[in-house]
């Protein structure tokens, strides 16, 4: 401490004690600017900025991000930012901000399940974006958008690959995405796109959707343009082929079944889903014993801002006591097969729920099943589906399960849910705890 103390002494009074006036400072090389600065002023001109507004009204409806991906004016952005657009094309328009001049935009083709969309500005532009292949994990990235509509911006993370346990590809980027960022690019150094920003976590996890997805998208659209009424149409295709492909199959045999208590019930139907348990003792308050497990898929399609498709869960809670009399746990379970499943979805978007409930006699049980299903007014051929059972004459033991379906079509809801009552099964007294 003491030498450091007296070199800045010697430092501070040495021009005092030289003789003559002091020479002046070396200039300092100016440094060259950081890679995000230079890549911000580059990519600056292919940025948009998304405006959906409601028509005649004025009023913003969301904003988002966009990028060129054609020299003849064709920008990239999440089917998020424009859904309205596409589902109420007579209510909603999209004007982008790029290069400074304000222009209307059209939406030519939809991918809803990557959750992309094409649209058209009738502006040629001098240069467009290009795609690459997936970097090395660990690769520093760059996204850009618009923040919180509080102007163009530039975030610095890393790609981490894409994350397990998904039924479609989202790629891990450590990088605080932020809403308004929706649509934008994630791009390499050398300015290339990786992904495009569409979703975050908070502290620094964010998703993108891989830039092959995007660039197969862009491809597709501008050899075969499709008219803008059937956008909606294409929309409810997709999911329906995406209902073939991964829902329809869902708890085929052999099923995968967990043990809870006296029964066994249907676990992780297929590699994408999660599963959890958890257990609650009895209290003086709540004398009955819980045991719980849950599976769900970790991915949902964006529909609109209240509703959602392409999810499905299964939920089983074994109930039981020593405690209590049997008129007391038949309360207690009447109340759990009669608690309500939370839905979203406005009326503009779905029917009501229309429910019908009977028993089923397995081979080894009895099933309380009510079955309700609801139809998405536009989307044709699309329903939302909830299905509860309850296991009968258990004494004080019982076990109440949920499977849930959006955004799926009619005969996966039949095979489905049948498959699912079929897996409830009593099992065997060796096997029982």
């Amino acid at each position: 401490m003491l030498r450091i103390a007296l070199l800045g002494a010697l430092v501070a009074v040495a021009p005092l004690a030289a003789q003559g006036p002091a020479p002046a400072p070396a200039p300092v090389p100016a440094e060259p600017p950081p890679a995000a600065a230079a890549l911000f002023r580059r990519l600056l001109p292919l940025l948009a900025r998304i405006e959906v507004t409601a028509s005649g009204a004025g009023a913003k409806g969301g904003v988002g991000t966009g990028f060129v991906v054609s020299t003849a004016g064709h920008l990239l952005t999440n089917f998020h930012v424009i859904s309205p657009v596409v589902h109420q094309p007579a209510a909603f328009r999209a004007t982008v901000t790029l290069g400074g001049e304000v222009r209307a935009a059209r939406v030519i083709a939809v991918d809803v399940i990557q959750d992309l969309a094409l649209l058209e500005t009738g502006a040629p532009q001098p240069a467009a974006l290009a795609f690459a292949p997936p970097p090395e994990q660990g690769t520093r990235l760059y996204a850009l958008g618009h923040p919180r509509d509080l102007g163009l911006s530039i975030v610095e993370g890393t790609y981490n690959g894409l994350l397990a346990d998904r039924i479609y590809p989202k790629v891990h980027f450590t990088g605080a995405l932020n809403p308004g960022m929706s649509g934008g690019p994630a791009v390499t150094a050398d300015g290339r796109v990786v992904g495009v920003n569409v979703a975050t976590q908070g502290n620094e996890v964010s998703f993108l959707v891989p830039g092959a997805r995007a660039a197969e998208l862009v491809t597709r659209a501008l050899a075969a343009p499709r008219p803008a009424d059937s956008l909606a149409a294409d929309v409810a295709a997709q999911l329906r082929a995406f209902d073939a492909e991964h829902f329809a199959t869902l708890l085929a045999a052999p099923v995968a079944t967990v043990q809870l208590g006296p029964f066994r019930a249907p676990t992780r139907p297929a590699p994408w889903f999660r599963c959890w348990g958890d257990a609650r003792e009895p209290t003086p308050q709540a004398p009955v014993r819980q045991v719980q497990h849950s599976c769900s898929t970790e991915d949902d399609v964006f529909i609109s801002e209240t509703l959602q498709a392409g999810a499905v869960s299964l939920s089983h809670t074994l109930l039981g006591t020593d405690r209590v009399g049997a008129l007391r746990f038949s309360a207690a379970y009447e109340q759990a097969f009669k608690a309500d499943l939370p839905f979203d979805g406005t009326a503009e978007e779905a029917t009501r729920f229309r429910c019908t409930t009977r028993n089923v006699r397995q081979a080894t049980l009895v099933v309380r099943a009510q079955l309700c299903v609801r139809r998405y007014r536009r989307l044709p051929g699309l329903y939302e589906a909830a299905m509860r059972t309850a296991t009968l004459g258990g004494g004080r033991t019982g076990l109440v399960s949920d499977l849930v379906l959006s955004g799926t079509t009619f005969p996966t809801i039949q095979r489905v849910t049948q498959r699912f009552i079929e897996a409830l099964a009593a099992a065997p007294a060796s096997a029982a705890p």
